[in-house]
């Protein structure tokens, strides 16, 4: 198998030797709609029938009548997060930071994470690459930053909190960095270093009389009057004046994105039971659903941390979950489906979210 394919490629062939398997199945990773009709997509490859299979890959899509692939960037190792801003891609390996620019790629190794570790998020600000996630058999969160050709760890979660794993890393257009993971470790920042939010123990405590539970922490969006929306598992929060106010109205479920567009939260959430992912709305303290699409949320055991993304670029919308891109342009929704056949890789199908 190709292990690393640099280039903006657009024949099939090589698309399908990076793909180079039967029975595969694809899930977005993150995808990035630009001012013109192209769209920015990395997905992630599984086979069920064998885990140790790594394949991930950065696509340019044109939404035209015909819908066109490019291969921009693919490597033999799993992904877990996406960015891409002005010209730049950034790939969150499994093992590394691949950073794309005019087809060129580079990529810092992370360094050992322990049997268990894992990264989780991606963000880029002001040049300076940062990521999350997990190390040291799992049970203390990192975040750290490319430092020339090295990885170089800023905080640990349990060098100034409570043990947890990151995962929720967002920058701000304040240009403050936010991460956040288990155990309601939420910690504010930039390049030169980043420390606990100065908040009570009692802020993400399931009650206030029992500090041994918090709420995880899955995704992060500070708008734009520096309000910050904090997606968490069982509640949404908003974090403002040094102080977080709890939302309720999803309990057991997950605030896995959140994000202003047009001047209107979204909170995107999977609610597992009944296999619907959803987009909510706040009024006052509580959250209620808005918009929702019939599918089933994603969890393999290949992604921890993946789950529905939300990504608002150039006046629009892209919300992914599994296989499925749910394109939002200010006024309408459109959808399109990752399909097992490199040939075809991506097709448009109906809208697939509806008012409720």
């Amino acid at each position: 198998m190709t292990r690393d394919v640099r280039g903006l490629l657009c024949r099939v062939d090589l698309l399908a030797r990076v793909f180079d398997r039967k029975g595969l199945s694809f899930t977005t990773i993150a995808a990035y709609p630009t001012t013109t009709d192209r769209l920015f997509l990395a997905v992630d490859a599984i086979d069920e029938s064998d885990l140790a299979f790594q394949a991930s890959a950065i696509l340019e899509i044109t939404l035209g009548k015909k819908l066109g692939i490019e291969l921009v960037y693919a490597t033999g190792v799993s992904a877990a997060d996406y960015v891409h801003e002005d010209g730049w891609h950034g790939l969150l390996l499994r093992d590394g930071i691949a950073q794309i620019v005019d087809g060129t790629a580079t990529v810092t190794p992370i360094g050992d994470l322990g049997e268990k570790g894992h990264v989780s998020r991606l963000a880029r600000a002001n040049g300076t690459v940062f990521a999350c996630g997990t190390h040291e058999g799992g049970i203390d969160g990192f975040i750290g930053k490319v430092d020339g050709k090295k990885f170089a760890m800023i905080a640990k979660c349990s060098d100034a909190y409570e043990p947890g794993n990151f995962k929720a890393l967002h920058v701000g257009t304040s240009g403050r960095v936010y991460v956040g993971g288990s155990w309601g470790a939420f910690f504010v920042g930039d390049a030169s270093g980043f420390k606990p939010a100065d908040l009570p123990e009692t802020a993400f405590a399931t009650t206030p009389d029992d500090l041994t539970r918090r709420h995880e922490l899955l995704s992060i969006f500070e708008k734009a009057d520096g309000t910050v929306m904090i997606g968490c598992r069982d509640i949404g929060a908003i974090y403002a004046n040094n102080a977080v106010t709890k939302l309720g109205g999803v309990d057991r479920m997950h605030v896995r994105a959140v994000a202003e567009h047009g001047g209107i939260e979204y909170w995107a959430v999977d609610d597992r039971m009944r296999d619907v992912v959803g987009l909510y709305k706040r009024k006052d303290k509580k959250l209620s659903q808005s918009v929702a699409a019939k599918q089933k949320p994603i969890w393999h055991r290949k992604l921890p941390d993946a789950g529905i993304r939300t990504v608002v670029a150039a006046g629009k919308m892209a919300v992914t979950n599994g296989d499925r891109i749910h394109l939002h342009d200010g006024a309408a929704w459109s959808q399109l489906k990752i399909q097992p056949d490199v040939a075809a890789l991506v097709k448009r199908v109906p809208a697939g979210m509806k008012a409720q």
